[in-house]
């Protein structure tokens, strides 16, 4: 049995089916009693992995907290390893390539992933990929003045 909670850091955000505002808690036990039947698993590691993978944003200020582990012991090693896991999937910016940087969204966190790009071609590629589709306007934005800076 696991005890803990999902908590908002950042903005109000509806999810979970719920709206969560920042510093509301949302217990795991609620979580798993609203998705087991899509989770289809018992409520351990695998649930919290689930939930981190498919339930919640990445970059958007919402965290898990564990208080307590009943009979597992070994959780705690468990749950390092899914924080390597969810790390390495973040993208590496220069290896991104323009067509990848143009299909970024908001919730990827854009402006910190074209802050890091060196390469002004693969930027100016990106930027006409970007031009006249709709819903890129702050991501061209971001792609303009990351190209000011490299000039």
């Amino acid at each position: 049995m696991i005890k803990g909670y999902v908590i908002n850091e950042g903005r109000g955000k509806h999810i979970f089916k719920r709206a969560v505002f920042p510093g509301m808690k949302v217990p795991l036990q609620d979580l798993y009693d609203m998705y087991k039947s899509v989770y289809k698993g018992k409520f351990d590691i695998g649930f919290l992995e689930w939930l981190e993978q498919t339930k919640i944003p990445k970059n958007c200020g919402f965290d898990i907290v564990v208080e307590e582990v009943g009979e597992d012991t070994s959780f705690e090693d468990k749950l390092k390893d899914v924080e390597k896991v969810v790390e390495e999937k973040l993208p590496v910016p220069n290896k991104l390539t323009a067509a990848q940087i143009a299909d970024l969204k908001i919730k990827d966190n854009p402006k910190v992933i074209i802050q890091q790009v060196m390469s002004p071609h693969k930027l100016r590629r990106a930027l006409t990929l970007c031009k006249g589709r709709k819903g890129k306007e702050t991501l061209l934005k971001y792609i303009k003045v990351r190209l000011t800076e490299l000039s």
